[in-house]
């Protein structure tokens, strides 16, 4: 059975969401049930005959997502979607600071703006608009420091 779920989530995300994974022409995102985002909507899903309607906030844009599922009786909670956007997010920082790493750590220049500037390109992300451009550089920015941190407290 084809299920469909929508909700609201900031305008990277959704970018983000829908470069990374197929769209159809209606606008939901096509999602595989082998995917990462697949497994965390199946593990995040319960079953209940009756289930709520969500109402998406008016002024974030809305992710349409269509997903198969073999179950009638399950559908997606209303009160994980909070905990599903985060995970999200945690999805979008995770992909922008292993494509920067990948070039900063060869390139050996100072300045990863550049970096960040084209992995906010390839996903149609538009800086300063969807995110702030020091929202994207201080995502990678504190995983430098954490990096560091780390070393610094291995080695001392």
């Amino acid at each position: 059975m084809i299920k469909k779920v929508e909700f609201a989530v900031p305008p990277h995300i959704k970018k983000f969401i829908e470069g990374t994974y197929d769209v159809t022409d209606k606008g939901f995102v096509k999602v595989e049930k082998r995917s990462e985002l697949g497994r965390l909507i199946e593990f995040v899903e319960r079953v209940d005959p009756y289930p709520k309607k969500y109402k998406a906030d008016a002024n974030l844009p809305v992710l349409k997502i269509q997903y198969y599922d073999e179950s009638y009786s399950t559908y997606f909670p209303i009160d994980k979607i909070k905990e599903f956007c985060n995970l999200l997010d945690a999805e979008f920082r995770r992909a922008l600071v292993c494509e920067v790493r990948s070039v900063h750590e060869y390139s050996r220049v100072e300045d990863y703006t550049p970096f960040v500037r084209r992995f906010l390109d390839r996903y149609g992300i538009i800086p300063d608009v969807d995110i702030e451009m020091e929202t994207a550089r201080k995502v990678y920015r504190d995983y430098l420091v954490k990096i560091s941190r780390n070393f610094h407290k291995n080695f001392s």
